[in-house]
């Protein structure tokens, strides 16, 4: 299961530019999200907007609103899975009822290309959000409100990750490598790859110890399990 969950969240972000939505009017997928309880309820951010499906993508992937918007970001409450978070190139969106109805706080991260988000896996309320152009926001209300960092991240940002046991420690996955915030996003520091023009996904697997950060991106598959001060391969290398 652990690696099952590993390939469809690597999958969930390079199917950008691959995969088409088996739905009315198709649309390039840029995202899955899984529930974590029903395997048969999967979210997907396309061109045409945002589709669910509750029967393992047998029902056609019908659209649950979000039209024109592109979703590229979606993340679930694990303890309350009705709520859903969608970035868009227009700001972050929130579903309290499984994506049946969206809204968007005009105070809040509103009018922004975000491209990636996370929940801390320790408190639902904290979120993370990245943009394309003005770094890391913070949310600690739920998405009712977003503070940036003292020193704003101004890589272009993919993928984001918190570490499940330390959830200051923020992971951005950049056109330029990975960096880490150990202050709850306020201020990121790189954590190698440097190389890398272009991390897909970051994920945690909580059941080691210390939790394994995942990488995927240009290079294959690498894992680190010291903060990123040394990444090894795993898996198959892209030559």
């Amino acid at each position: 299961m652990r690696v099952l969950l590993l390939a469809l969240a690597a999958v969930s972000s390079q199917v950008m530019a691959l995969a088409q939505m088996g739905s009315p009017g198709g649309g390039e997928t840029q995202v899955i999200a899984l529930h974590p309880t029903n395997p048969g309820t999967l979210y997907a951010g396309a061109a045409k907007g945002l589709c669910k499906t509750t029967s393992g993508g047998k029902d056609n992937w019908p659209s649950r609103g979000l039209e024109a918007l592109s979703p590229r970001a979606i993340v679930l409450d694990r303890s309350k899975p009705q709520v859903l978070y969608a970035g868009t190139w227009h700001g972050v969106y929130k579903s309290t009822d499984g994506g049946e109805f969206w809204s968007a706080n005009r105070n809040g991260l509103y009018d922004i290309d975000v491209r990636a988000i996370a929940i801390d896996p320790s408190n639902p309320a904290v979120l993370y959000a990245a943009t394309r152009s003005a770094g890391v926001f913070k949310s600690t209300d739920g998405g009712q409100s977003w503070n940036s960092g003292q020193e704003p991240l101004t890589q272009h940002i993919l993928a984001l990750a918190v570490d499940p046991t330390a959830p200051g420690h923020v992971y951005a996955g950049t056109t330029k490598g990975v960096y880490r915030s150990i202050d709850g996003g306020s201020r990121f520091r790189p954590a190698g790859l440097q190389w890398s023009n272009r991390t897909w996904t970051l994920v945690f697997d909580p059941k080691t110890t210390p939790p394994t950060l995942y990488y995927g991106g240009e290079g294959g598959v690498l894992k680190t399990n010291n903060g990123g001060m040394w990444w090894d391969v795993t898996g198959p290398q892209r030559k």
